[in-house]
């Protein structure tokens, strides 16, 4: 069977991984920008089962946190770097509220613990290294005979020669009109890179809130993101406008962030749907499949829904 897989990001890797481990099968990886050439690629590696402003545990996170580890094993196997920088995440909480929910996933899932009078541990939390880990993966399915085809699909009549095609493209979706009736939208966001002067404080770990520093391998070097911005579709930065509207915030649970000295900007953008927070993984139309809208929770959610959608293309309903 020969698969074309439209994206070489999380999602394409995971699915094309997925696929290959239920079925011997031919599957070849379209991007334009190759592999992480996208927002996959530049995301800041904080994978943990409690996203959005009120720290619910996501649906089917287990089994998210579960399936992404399974595939961070197989990627590390291939890179002699360190993929998980860090294990565990400090969440800060800003009312009693917040803390009561988080004391109550204590109980419930016993992965978080009180740590200080504003924050807690989440222990499922960890930093990874996302270019190493994409490479990883990639290196993986490289070894199975997967090929890469560095080209932009304009349109899914060039690919009538595969059996099933899997659109798995990000914000590339829009220019496929296949795709129209799923309702999805996207949010434009940016992420500061920052050095750590001396005379500031280092984070104990990379730590959220309503913001959040991921710490990277490279000393005395973060990340401070995300802004989370509608209507602009242009992928232009403005490390000034990001800096305005996340330092305020990110000063509540580290004071020293005006201490921090700019070195660098990205901006990419998130897929979303309209009325839930749950990834798309399903058939669109005859032989073509679509794994789209985990926005925030890429990195939680790529390999479960990966791998429950290999399971439909290759044993369709």
């Amino acid at each position: 069977m020969r698969i074309a897989v439209i994206g070489a990001g999380f999602s394409g890797l995971a699915a094309a991984w997925h696929l290959l481990q239920l079925k011997a099968c031919e599957i070849t990886l379209f991007d334009q920008k190759g592999i992480g050439g996208g927002a996959s690629g530049i995301a800041t590696g904080l994978l943990h089962p409690y996203p959005g402003e009120q720290g619910r545990r996501s649906l089917h996170a287990s089994e998210g946190l579960e399936a992404t580890k399974e595939l961070i094993a197989v990627a590390q196997q291939e890179s002699s770097q360190k993929i998980i920088l860090q294990e565990g995440l400090l969440r800060y909480v800003q009312n009693e509220e917040q803390r009561e929910m988080f004391l109550s996933h204590c109980r419930t899932f016993g992965d978080v613990r009180p740590h200080s009078n504003n924050s807690l541990w989440i222990e499922s939390g960890m930093t990874i290294d996302c270019p190493r880990y994409l490479d990883g993966l990639w290196q993986a399915l490289a070894k199975k005979g997967t090929r890469l085809v560095v080209h932009k699909v304009r349109g899914l009549q060039e690919l009538q020669e595969f059996d099933r095609i899997v659109l798995t493209a990000g914000a590339g979706m829009k220019h496929f009109p296949e795709t129209d009736h799923l309702g999805l939208s996207t949010l434009k966001g940016q992420v500061l890179k920052c050095h750590i002067p001396d005379r500031a404080q280092l984070p104990e770990a990379s730590c959220i809130c309503k913001g959040y520093v991921a710490l990277t391998e490279e000393p005395r070097v973060c990340f401070v993101g995300s802004t989370y911005e509608r209507g602009d579709q242009t992928p232009d930065i403005n490390p000034r406008l990001v800096k305005e509207e996340l330092f305020p915030k990110i000063a509540f649970f580290y004071p020293d962030v005006d201490l921090l000295q700019v070195i660098g900007c990205t901006a990419a953008f998130r897929v979303t749907r309209t009325g839930h927070y749950l990834p798309i993984a399903t058939r669109i139309k005859d032989n073509i499949w679509a794994l789209t809208a985990l926005g925030s929770r890429g990195l939680l959610y790529h390999a479960y829904f990966g791998k429950q959608l290999a399971a439909n293309v290759l044993n369709p309903l």
